[in-house]
Order: C-alpha cells, then structure tokens, then sequence
C-alpha cells in the first residue's frame, strides 16, 4: 500500500504550483485517449482486419473447391488452377489423395514452398477444416495463405493471397491514426503549459504585490499584461482596496499627529 501511495504521491503531489497541476490534468485525460485508441487500433482493429482477411480467402477457397470438385478429369482440374492464377493475384494449389495441382514455374503467383501441404495431410484430417497462416512472400511482402479441406469432393484447396490495397490503406491510416494521437499529446502538454503561463504570470504578480502591500509598501500597483476579464477585474479591485488603505493609514497618521499636537499644547 506504501509503494503506491508513494506512486499517487509521485504522480499527484500534495502541494504543486497551478501550473504544474494543469499540466498533469491534460496529460491525464488526453493520455487515456490516446491509450484507448492505440489500445484498440492494435488489439481491436487489427484483429478485425485479419478476421475479414481470413474470411475472404475462405470464401475464395470454397468457391474454388466447388468449381474444381464437378470436374473429375486431372488433366482440366490442373488447367483450372492454372487460369484462376493467371487471371487473379491468387496463388493456387490442389491437393486430391492422388495428385496435387500447382502452378508451373512460368506462373507469376506461387505459395512459398514451405507452405505447401502434401497428399499425407488426409490421414490427420476428418472433417471440413480451414486454416490460415500468416508469412512473407518473395518481395518481403505479407502474405495471407487459407487452406480448406473438402470431405465431400475429398480435396483440400490452399489459396494465398498478398494484401489488397484496401487492406495496405488500413494499415498505414493506423499508423497514421497512432501518431496522430501521439502528436496530440504532446501538443495538448505543449497548450496546457502555455495557459497555466498564462493562468500562473498574473497570479504570480498579484501575489507579490498584495505581499508588498501586507508589509506596508502601497507605492506599487498591480500590472497585469493579461487580456483575460477576470485577472484585470482583480487587479483593479487589488489596487482600489490598495489605495482605500493607504487614504486610511494616512488619514490616521494625520489624526495621530493632531492628537500629538494637541497633548502638546495642552501640556
């Protein structure tokens, strides 16, 4: 319980110039916004993204296997994955328990070879299944890979993909969105310090000069280079009640010298 009483002490301290608490306020409320939104640009958006991502590809894996399953000739299942690759950005591969069908070399769309699954993967297979994976293609690029089985046409279809253009554009608006919220806070600190000058510099002022007058120095009056109503209402009211003492402590002054004056003559 010390240690975070400490922490809050640290954070919070009990006695600190207005400037300074200005400062921390911002930074408090501004600081949990911009955690709030990299906390779910990161956890939450991203997510979603990959879920949409995943969720496209199986929807173009099935579609494949549907369109290769009403075709039993090898020869036109290998010429179908053959013009879905030429035709799309798609790398496309076939896997029946007697064959797989790949792309030739001259295919400009290939999945990275350690990707690629074998005829072996029907014996640890039961049911439909789907899975994805996540790596870098060739270029150093992301690359989205989703890998279907079939049992009712016995076939497993893996699709992989690079990012859409779409999927680039949110990419880089989070990173966009992040620095944004982090250029954000540093220029509400930067704002808050400026006001709480501008709150501090005349308070600052008015507090010397009520000293000085407290002391009996009432020569001064109160300056503030402040366009803020409330700090040049201040002042004035400072600097009449100023001037109300000082007719007051001369006024008795004169009456103390009469008064001497007097018990002089009488005397």
């Amino acid at each position: 319980m010390s240690f975070f009483r400490s922490i809050r002490d640290t954070l919070l301290p009990r006695r600190a110039s207005t400037q300074t608490w200005m400062v921390l306020t911002f930074a408090l409320f501004v600081g949990v916004a911009v955690v709030g939104v990299g906390l779910y640009v990161v956890l939450v958006l991203r997510g979603e993204m990959r879920s949409a991502m995943e969720q496209t590809l199986r929807d173009q894996a099935d579609r494949i296997a549907v369109q290769v399953a009403r075709e039993p000739n090898p020869n036109r299942r290998h010429q179908i994955v053959e013009s879905l690759t030429e035709l799309s950005d798609l790398s496309i591969a076939l896997v029946t328990p007697d064959t797989t069908y790949r792309p030739s070399a001259q295919t400009p769309h290939a999945l990275p070879v350690d990707t690629l699954i074998d005829a072996s993967a029907f014996r640890t297979l039961e049911a439909e299944t789907a899975q994805f994976a996540y790596t870098e293609g060739p270029d150093r690029q992301p690359y989205f890979i989703a890998t279907l089985y079939r049992p009712s046409a016995n076939l497993i279809v893996q699709v992989g993909q690079p990012p859409p253009p779409l999927y680039d554009l949110a990419r880089r608006s989070q990173v966009v969105l992040i620095l944004g919220m982090i250029l954000a806070l540093m220029l509400a600190l930067i704002g808050s310090f400026i006001a709480a000058y501008q709150v501090t510099t005349p308070l600052t002022r008015i507090s010397e000069t009520a000293r000085r007058v407290a002391d009996g120095e009432f020569a001064d009056k109160i300056r503030v280079d402040s366009r803020a109503a409330e700090f040049q209402d201040l002042a004035d009211s400072l600097n009449r009640a100023s001037d109300a003492f000082r007719e007051k402590i001369e006024e008795l002054e004169r009456m103390t010298r009469l008064q001497s004056e007097f018990i002089g003559n009488v005397s």
